[in-house]
């Protein structure tokens, strides 16, 4: 469920001259995180930033830093965005993501350490960064794609049959 939580880092930390964005208005979404409790007794349930994620901090608007690493982090990081069209739910909703078709063929092509953008924009995928939130064709057509992702079925509990 660690997964998910590679979000975008920054144009700082991607080493890259330029960085693979054409457009940092356009792109600005990705910089909208949200950190989502993994404990029922952790408060609050949501941080919000606009600075986006560095090194596995994300960094909220007094300073303070929150912990989005991979594997063991305090909290869970994803795209403010994605995160309403989700119906700005729990973690624990989101998980089954991870294990969905259409997020394991993203995982399995554009991510490593960083993620790809590169790679996404070379193989003509550059809509899928547009705001899913944006009233264009390409804003559009990345929220049908976030929601054809969120709607994906839960796996079948302990093993059991889908069937």
């Amino acid at each position: 469920d660690t997964r998910l939580a590679r979000i975008y880092r920054g144009p700082e930390s991607q080493g890259m001259d330029p960085p693979p964005f054409l457009d940092p208005v356009a792109h600005a979404w990705l910089l909208h995180v949200v950190a989502l409790r993994t404990s029922p007794s952790d408060e609050p349930l949501v941080y919000t930033t606009r600075a986006g994620v560095q090194d596995g901090d994300l960094t909220l608007e007094d300073g303070e830093t929150v912990d989005v690493e991979l594997g063991d982090g305090a909290r869970f990081g994803l795209h403010e965005c994605c995160w309403r069209l989700a119906g700005c739910v729990e973690r624990d909703v989101l998980v089954h993501i991870a294990e969905g078709e259409a997020w394991k063929e993203i995982e399995a092509k554009f991510h490593a350490q960083l993620f790809d953008f590169e790679l996404l924009v070379g193989e003509g995928c550059a809509w899928m960064l547009a705001c899913p939130d944006a009233q264009t064709e390409d804003g559009r057509r990345n929220r049908v794609r976030i929601e054809s992702i969120l709607a994906a079925p839960s796996p079948p509990a302990d093993g059991a049959s889908s069937r």
